[in-house]
Protein backbone atom coordinates (compact mmCIF):
# COMPACT_ATOMS: atom_id res chain seq x y z
CA UNK A 1 0.00 0.00 0.00
CA UNK A 2 2.77 2.31 0.94
CA UNK A 3 4.45 1.86 -2.76
CA UNK A 4 0.62 2.74 -4.02
CA UNK A 5 0.37 5.95 -2.28
CA UNK A 6 3.78 6.96 -3.28
CA UNK A 7 3.33 6.19 -6.93
CA UNK A 8 0.08 8.81 -6.38
CA UNK A 9 2.01 10.71 -4.33
CA UNK A 10 4.89 11.11 -7.12
CA UNK A 11 2.48 11.69 -9.76
CA UNK A 12 0.49 14.61 -8.32
CA UNK A 13 4.03 16.19 -7.35
CA UNK A 14 5.22 15.83 -11.08
CA UNK A 15 1.91 16.51 -12.37
CA UNK A 16 2.00 19.99 -10.75
CA UNK A 17 5.46 20.75 -11.97
CA UNK A 18 7.26 19.75 -8.88
CA UNK A 19 8.35 22.79 -7.71
CA UNK A 20 6.64 26.00 -6.17
CA UNK A 21 8.60 28.70 -7.60
CA UNK A 22 6.70 29.81 -10.36
CA UNK A 23 7.86 30.12 -13.92
CA UNK A 24 7.75 32.87 -16.09
CA UNK A 25 6.90 33.04 -19.76
CA UNK A 26 9.84 34.82 -22.13
CA UNK A 27 8.49 38.44 -23.17
CA UNK A 28 8.84 38.97 -27.13
CA UNK A 29 10.96 41.61 -27.66
CA UNK A 30 9.69 44.09 -29.69
CA UNK A 31 10.56 44.96 -33.28
CA UNK A 32 12.12 48.59 -33.83
CA UNK A 33 9.39 51.03 -35.25
CA UNK A 34 10.42 52.02 -38.51
CA UNK A 35 11.03 56.50 -38.31
CA UNK A 36 10.55 59.09 -40.94
CA UNK A 37 13.62 60.65 -41.87
CA UNK A 38 14.27 63.81 -43.75
CA UNK A 39 17.87 64.88 -44.92
CA UNK A 40 19.17 68.07 -46.71
CA UNK A 41 21.28 67.12 -49.61
CA UNK A 42 22.62 70.30 -51.26
CA UNK A 43 21.37 73.79 -51.05
CA UNK A 44 22.48 76.98 -53.29
CA UNK A 45 23.35 79.08 -51.93
CA UNK A 46 25.14 77.61 -48.85
CA UNK A 47 23.73 78.51 -45.76
CA UNK A 48 24.33 81.88 -44.87
CA UNK A 49 23.98 83.20 -48.14
CA UNK A 50 22.68 85.78 -49.63
CA UNK A 51 18.80 86.03 -51.64
CA UNK A 52 17.47 88.95 -53.27
CA UNK A 53 13.64 89.18 -52.81
CA UNK A 54 11.63 90.99 -55.17
CA UNK A 55 10.06 94.21 -53.78
CA UNK A 56 6.61 92.91 -54.26
CA UNK A 57 5.79 90.10 -51.77
CA UNK A 58 3.25 88.14 -54.26
CA UNK A 59 5.97 87.18 -56.50
CA UNK A 60 7.84 85.17 -54.90
CA UNK A 61 11.07 83.87 -55.09
CA UNK A 62 13.07 80.78 -56.70
CA UNK A 63 15.90 80.64 -54.22
CA UNK A 64 17.47 79.02 -52.11
CA UNK A 65 16.71 75.76 -54.24
CA UNK A 66 16.70 72.76 -51.58
CA UNK A 67 17.29 69.16 -52.88
CA UNK A 68 16.27 67.31 -49.72
CA UNK A 69 15.49 63.44 -49.38
CA UNK A 70 12.45 61.87 -46.53
CA UNK A 71 11.79 57.98 -45.78
CA UNK A 72 8.47 57.52 -44.39
CA UNK A 73 7.71 54.04 -42.79
CA UNK A 74 4.14 53.07 -44.86
CA UNK A 75 3.36 53.57 -48.49
CA UNK A 76 1.61 56.93 -49.19
CA UNK A 77 0.25 58.71 -52.26
CA UNK A 78 2.09 61.92 -52.72
CA UNK A 79 0.38 65.12 -54.08
CA UNK A 80 -1.58 68.12 -53.38
CA UNK A 81 -5.24 66.91 -51.81
CA UNK A 82 -3.28 63.54 -50.65
CA UNK A 83 0.20 63.35 -48.88
CA UNK A 84 1.33 67.02 -48.96
CA UNK A 85 5.01 68.39 -47.33
CA UNK A 86 5.57 71.83 -46.44
CA UNK A 87 9.03 73.36 -46.37
CA UNK A 88 9.45 76.78 -43.95
CA UNK A 89 12.16 78.95 -43.45
CA UNK A 90 11.80 80.45 -40.09
CA UNK A 91 13.54 83.71 -38.02
CA UNK A 92 12.72 82.88 -34.09
CA UNK A 93 9.93 80.72 -35.04
CA UNK A 94 8.17 82.86 -37.03
CA UNK A 95 7.91 81.05 -40.72
CA UNK A 96 9.04 84.15 -43.14
CA UNK A 97 8.91 81.74 -46.44
CA UNK A 98 7.41 78.07 -47.30
CA UNK A 99 6.73 75.94 -50.07
CA UNK A 100 5.48 72.69 -50.64
CA UNK A 101 4.96 69.44 -52.60
CA UNK A 102 2.94 71.52 -55.85
CA UNK A 103 6.13 73.88 -55.75
CA UNK A 104 8.72 70.78 -56.08
CA UNK A 105 10.07 68.45 -58.54
CA UNK A 106 10.62 64.85 -57.55
CA UNK A 107 13.90 63.42 -58.67
CA UNK A 108 13.42 59.72 -58.32
CA UNK A 109 10.19 59.27 -60.12
CA UNK A 110 7.62 61.30 -62.18
CA UNK A 111 4.65 60.03 -59.63
CA UNK A 112 3.17 60.48 -56.78
CA UNK A 113 3.55 56.77 -55.45
CA UNK A 114 5.67 56.37 -52.51
CA UNK A 115 7.20 52.79 -51.15
CA UNK A 116 6.90 52.35 -47.76
CA UNK A 117 11.26 52.99 -46.41
CA UNK A 118 12.14 54.00 -49.70
CA UNK A 119 13.94 57.38 -50.35
CA UNK A 120 11.78 59.95 -52.07
CA UNK A 121 14.12 63.35 -53.39
CA UNK A 122 12.55 66.18 -54.24
CA UNK A 123 13.91 70.01 -55.32
CA UNK A 124 12.26 72.86 -54.14
CA UNK A 125 11.32 75.48 -56.88
CA UNK A 126 9.56 77.86 -55.62
CA UNK A 127 9.02 79.51 -51.96
CA UNK A 128 6.18 82.14 -51.09
CA UNK A 129 6.56 84.63 -48.62
CA UNK A 130 4.30 84.29 -45.40
CA UNK A 131 1.79 86.91 -43.99
CA UNK A 132 2.36 89.00 -46.94
CA UNK A 133 -0.31 91.85 -46.35
CA UNK A 134 1.97 91.99 -42.52
CA UNK A 135 5.76 91.64 -44.18
CA UNK A 136 5.51 89.46 -40.62
CA UNK A 137 9.65 88.99 -41.12
CA UNK A 138 10.39 92.36 -42.37
CA UNK A 139 11.89 93.28 -45.66
CA UNK A 140 15.36 92.29 -44.66
CA UNK A 141 15.87 88.87 -42.35
CA UNK A 142 18.01 86.05 -41.59
CA UNK A 143 16.25 82.92 -41.18
CA UNK A 144 17.82 80.26 -38.40
CA UNK A 145 15.84 77.17 -38.94
CA UNK A 146 14.20 75.18 -41.90
CA UNK A 147 11.30 72.49 -40.86
CA UNK A 148 9.74 69.92 -42.50
CA UNK A 149 6.24 68.55 -42.10
CA UNK A 150 4.18 65.85 -43.71
CA UNK A 151 0.62 66.15 -43.87
CA UNK A 152 -2.37 65.84 -43.55
CA UNK A 153 -3.63 63.40 -40.90
CA UNK A 154 -0.14 61.44 -41.05
CA UNK A 155 0.26 59.77 -37.78
CA UNK A 156 2.95 61.54 -35.88
CA UNK A 157 6.31 59.44 -36.21
CA UNK A 158 9.57 59.76 -34.85
CA UNK A 159 11.96 61.67 -36.74
CA UNK A 160 8.59 64.56 -38.40
CA UNK A 161 8.80 67.12 -38.16
CA UNK A 162 11.69 67.90 -38.54
CA UNK A 163 13.79 71.00 -37.65
CA UNK A 164 17.52 71.90 -39.30
CA UNK A 165 19.40 74.75 -38.34
CA UNK A 166 20.33 76.55 -41.27
CA UNK A 167 20.03 80.13 -42.47
CA UNK A 168 19.89 82.41 -45.47
CA UNK A 169 19.94 86.42 -45.49
CA UNK A 170 17.03 87.46 -46.86
CA UNK A 171 17.32 91.14 -48.84
CA UNK A 172 13.91 92.60 -50.62
CA UNK A 173 15.75 94.81 -53.19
Amino acid sequence: MTTRWTAVVLALTLGCGGSSTPTSTPTPTPAPTPSATFTIVSATPVASGTISLPPTPGEGSRSPTVDFQFTYPRDLTLGVGNTNFQIALSKGGVDCMATQIAYATRLDRDDGVYVANSVARFRTNFWVQRDIAQYRCGTTFTTDQLSFNMGPSLPVSAGLPALVNTGWNFVVR
